[in-house]
């Protein structure tokens, strides 16, 4: 049995409702249920939320929702530790897990599959989607106030930028992993596969820049 989990805080600091703005006339989780619902690789589907909103409007989709604990609810709280709470919590025989973020409206049904296939040949593991940096961090410079920039690390300075390895970032698309892995109490190191996207395959939305950014992106896809 597949199982997606959405986490869906109600609450935002850089977005007032991020996840229920409108996005192309409907609440942006709605956009990523339907994508998810799409791919019909789930059996089962789970919102999790500490908004009564987020919830109602989930049910409507015929997903199940989750009510979060208080405690599971501040912006600290570490994604997983979430995810833990309800695989604690349900009954579902469960295999495979993958949770989405409310705003992972470029769900496809190529990048759940072959994230399974490498769960299948990686014991322990957890597939992330990343995104590869398009120019080497080493590279990066600092700005203050008065708009004067130094190089952060200056011996990068007079480096090739091919002469550096390249960087990536997690994309906030989606995590995978078996059921067991999320249970998992111990401090063991757990290995972690990275699933790379384009940069025209996806956008975190953390700011308002970022939603016109990804309504390019998901007007112009191929879907």
């Amino acid at each position: 049995m597949n199982l997606a989990i959405i986490p869906a805080r109600k609450s935002s600091k850089r977005i007032k409702n991020k996840n229920i703005i409108n996005f192309f006339n409907e609440p942006i989780i709605v956009k990523t249920l339907k994508q998810i619902k799409k791919t019909k690789i789930f059996d089962k589907i789970i919102v999790t939320s500490n908004s009564n909103k987020i919830l109602k409007i989930s049910k409507k989709l015929g997903v199940d929702t989750f009510l979060r604990e208080k405690k599971l609810s501040g912006d600290k709280v570490p994604v997983l530790k979430v995810i833990k709470n309800v695989l604690k919590n349900i009954k579902y025989n469960v295999d495979f897990v993958f949770y989405f973020y409310p705003t992972s409206i470029f769900v496809k049904k190529k990048y759940i599959s072959e994230s399974i296939e490498i769960l299948k040949k990686n014991k322990n593991s957890m597939v992330l989607s990343v995104c590869e940096f398009s120019h080497p961090v080493e590279r990066s410079l600092l700005m203050n106030s008065k708009n004067e920039i130094k190089f952060k690390n200056l011996k990068s300075k007079n480096k090739q930028t091919q002469s550096f390895k390249k960087s990536y970032y997690d994309i906030g698309q989606f995590g995978a992993a078996k059921k067991e892995y999320f249970l998992q109490t111990n401090k063991k190191i757990k290995k972690i596969i990275g699933y790379t996207l384009k940069d025209y395959e996806a956008c975190d939305i953390d700011n308002p820049e970022d939603i016109e950014k990804a309504k390019f992106i998901f007007r112009n896809m191929r879907w």
